[in-house]
């Protein structure tokens, strides 16, 4: 899933809505806007809300910048990915959580712990979340004890992960 290259502009709308409900406007020409996160996102481009919440991951846009913080997106991106339409391949729990939260404040980033404690899970969905927001700038390097070891948990984790994404 490549997201088509997303035009912003901050602040007031490209062409000043006529109204305003639930943060869409419709412009002077019929045009539809979707305002969020203090961006106006062309209607007829037909951004989705999962499109928007990757930008936001990437950039990490913060609450200063009218976003929520670059884990808080990552969450948004997780649950839209895997955790909607009655799914719910991603279960929280304070590890991943934790796992998730520090790989949104670090480039580099090693983590040990007690078996099953969502580590390969947890870098799976790192990898796979930042692969489709910005494959093209996006490089990912998973170790394991071994060849057969990581096949058995990281790679495992990305393929299971992988095919459960949304068919778009």
């Amino acid at each position: 899933m490549v997201a088509p290259v997303i035009q912003r502009q901050g602040g007031l709308s490209p062409k000043p809505p006529l109204f305003d409900y639930d943060s869409w406007g419709l412009d002077e020409n019929g045009g539809i806007y979707h305002e969020l996160y203090g961006e106006w996102w062309d209607g007829k481009i037909g951004y989705t809300r999962l499109d928007i919440e990757l930008s936001a991951f990437i950039r990490g846009l913060t609450p200063e910048e009218g976003g929520m913080g670059k884990y808080e997106h990552l969450r948004e991106c997780i649950d839209l990915l895997w955790n909607s339409g009655g799914k719910n391949v991603v279960e929280w729990n304070p590890w991943l959580e934790k796992m998730l939260e520090e790989s949104c404040e670090h480039n580099f980033l090693a983590v040990a712990g007690c078996s099953s404690s969502s580590k390969s899970f947890g870098g799976a969905i790192i990898a796979i979340v930042n692969f489709i927001a910005d494959p093209e700038n996006t490089l990912v390097l998973v170790t394991s004890t071994s060849i057969g070891a990581a096949k058995r948990r990281i790679w495992k984790s990305v393929m299971q992960l992988w095919n459960k994404l949304p068919d778009k």
